[in-house]
Formats: C-alpha cells, sequence, structure tokens
C-alpha cells in the first residue's frame, strides 16, 4: 500500500492514496470521555467515475468501529486494503489531533513586535473584542461601521479610529437579521457619510457556532477575512449564556479555532443599575482583550441620536 499524502485546513484533516485512487476527510470532531469521533467522507480519486464512495461518523478510537467501516467498504472496492488504510488515517489523526499546537521557545532578547490593532485603540488584531449594550443602541449598525473601516481601510474618518495601511476582507456572520436588512445598512451608511464603494461578506446563520466551524472556517480562509463579527453571542455561543462552560467554550475554543481577529456583539445583564455588564457568565469579558458598552444619548424630539464608546 502507499504511503498516505496529508493535509490539514480549518480543522479538516484529508488523506490521499494516489496508487489505489482513494481519499479520507475527517472533520466535525467529537469528543466523549476518552473516545473521539469524526465524520468521515470517503472518496475515489479515479478520474471520470462518481467520487463518493461513502459517509458515516466512525468511532477513531474503536477498533470494531473500524472492522464494520472496513466490511462496509469492502463490498464497494474489492480491490483496496480498507483495513491498512483505515488503520493509517485514524492513527495518525488521532496522534495529530492530540499534539495540538507546536512547542515555541520565548526569549527576552532579539526584536519584540508591539501588539497590533486593526483599529486603534478597539480592534486589537487576532483577539477577541466584544461590543454589548442596550437593545436598539445600534450595536449591529456601529460594527458594521467598524467593518467598514477595515475593509476600505477608511483612513480619514472622523471618529479618530487609525486603521491598517491594506484592506481587509470582513465576514458578517449574522444570528439576528438577514441579507436584505445588512445590506439596507451598509447603503445607508455608504450614501449618509459619502463613502467610497466598498464590499463586505455576509453568511446567515441558525446552527451555534460550535456546529458550524468548519464551514466558517473555510469560508475565512477561501477569502482571508482579517475580521469576522459574530451578531450575537446569545445565540452564537449554543446554551445558556449564564454557564461558566458555555462561556469558556465559547471563548477559549470556538472563537479562538476561527484564527482571526473577531468582534463579538452582545447584550446588557437585565435589570442593572449602574456600571452595566455583558449579558450572561463573567467569563466572556475575562476571556476578551478588548471589551466596549455602547450607549445612546437622544434629546426629546430630536432627530441626532449621540452615541458613545466607554471602556
Amino acid at each position: 500500500m502507499s504511503e498516505a499524502r496529508f493535509e490539514f485546513s480549518a480543522g479538516v484533516y484529508r488523506f490521499f492514496w494516489d496508487e489505489e485512487e482513494i481519499g479520507i476527510r475527517f472533520d466535525r470532531f467529537e469528543e466523549s470521555g476518552k473516545a473521539l469521533s469524526a465524520e468521515m467522507t470517503v472518496e475515489t480519486l479515479e478520474p471520470d467515475t462518481l467520487q463518493h464512495l461513502h459517509q458515516a461518523r466512525l468511532n477513531l478510537t474503536s477498533t470494531t468501529a473500524r472492522k464494520t467501516a472496513v466490511n462496509y467498504l469492502k463490498h464497494i472496492a474489492t480491490n483496496v486494503d480498507w483495513f491498512s488504510i483505515l488503520e493509517q488515517a485514524c492513527s495518525f489523526t488521532l496522534k495529530k489531533y492530540r499534539e495540538g499546537e507546536p512547542l515555541q521557545e520565548l526569549s527576552s532578547e532579539g526584536k519584540i513586535e508591539l501588539p497590533k490593532y486593526l483599529l486603534h485603540p478597539i480592534i486589537p488584531e487576532h483577539h477577541p473584542t466584544i461590543i454589548f449594550g442596550d437593545g436598539g443602541t445600534g450595536k449591529s449598525t456601529l460594527v458594521s461601521l467598524l467593518g467598514i473601516c477595515i475593509a476600505i481601510p477608511w483612513n480619514d474618518n472622523p471618529f479618530g479610529l487609525k486603521t491598517t495601511n491594506e484592506p481587509g476582507n470582513v465576514l458578517i456572520l449574522d444570528w439576528e437579521a438577514d441579507e436584505s436588512n445588512i445590506k439596507w445598512n451598509l447603503r445607508r451608511l455608504k450614501e449618509g457619510m459619502n463613502l467610497p464603494s466598498f464590499k463586505l461578506h455576509y453568511r446567515r446563520c441558525v446552527f451555534p457556532l460550535a456546529d458550524d466551524l468548519v464551514e466558517i472556517t473555510e469560508h475565512i480562509n477561501k477569502i482571508n477575512a482579517r475580521c469576522v463579527i459574530i451578531d450575537s453571542v446569545a445565540a452564537a455561543c449554543g446554551g445558556d449564556p449564564n454557564s461558566p462552560e458555555v462561556a469558556e467554550k465559547f471563548m477559549a475554543r470556538d472563537v479562538r479555532y476561527l484564527n482571526t481577529t473577531p468582534i463579538i456583539i452582545a447584550h446588557n445583564a437585565k435589570n442593572q443599575t449602574g456600571q452595566k455588564s455583558i449579558f450572561g457568565s463573567v467569563l466572556f469579558h475575562n476571556y476578551s482583550r478588548s471589551v466596549w458598552e455602547l450607549k445612546q444619548h437622544q434629546e426629546v424630539g430630536q432627530d441626532k441620536l449621540d452615541l458613545t464608546l466607554e471602556c
């Protein structure tokens, strides 16, 4: 049997056996106790044929599960050493999955880069920013405006925000509105502030972020997104926002897994007086590098709305 070529991208493990003309893909990993399972997709690489052979969830740590998969695949393609292929793919995937990130040596000597910002002083690059406030304060509109500053880039903006020199692709992940609503807001911002043409990428979301990571990270990599807007955390976290376990998993694993700069929209905690906080567990705040509260003020009978961001 030939040695497999291996590729890893966006949480997807891919194996290719060129001589056997077989490819296997593992994604959507789930851990339960000491067991690790993944969705397995088996394809033939033979040209001019139907590529798909089989798709199922496979327990990578189970000998019985592998035997069952081998027996099934033997009926589809009898001339392939399925036992060796699955053994190689499963064992290598387990090893790579459990290795985690590589060890790095940090030295106090040499050149040290200062922290970078996509938008100074609000959005630090590669670290989560949360903007929260009461319902109806214009959080989504304001964050879209921040995205526009990054996308153009809008260096001479009237807000005093310092942008990067290069334009950056921005992806909006939306659990609250729809495409037409976002397009309307972007058009009004463009016309109202006399901006040049720009493009933001948009994806309407239904499933929790954790259940959609494979597709979302593939979109991020495809467009090389420098920034992802998550609107909003209550729907995206996939559980009770007040649960420390839910908040920790969302911030320390799911958001971190995106490997880009996240801007997360959140609501105020209810029934608070004085200084307000993010709705949900305090871990949303603790895992963020930059946290801002959006406040609004409007005089009675006036059509002007004043917005302030407070750190």
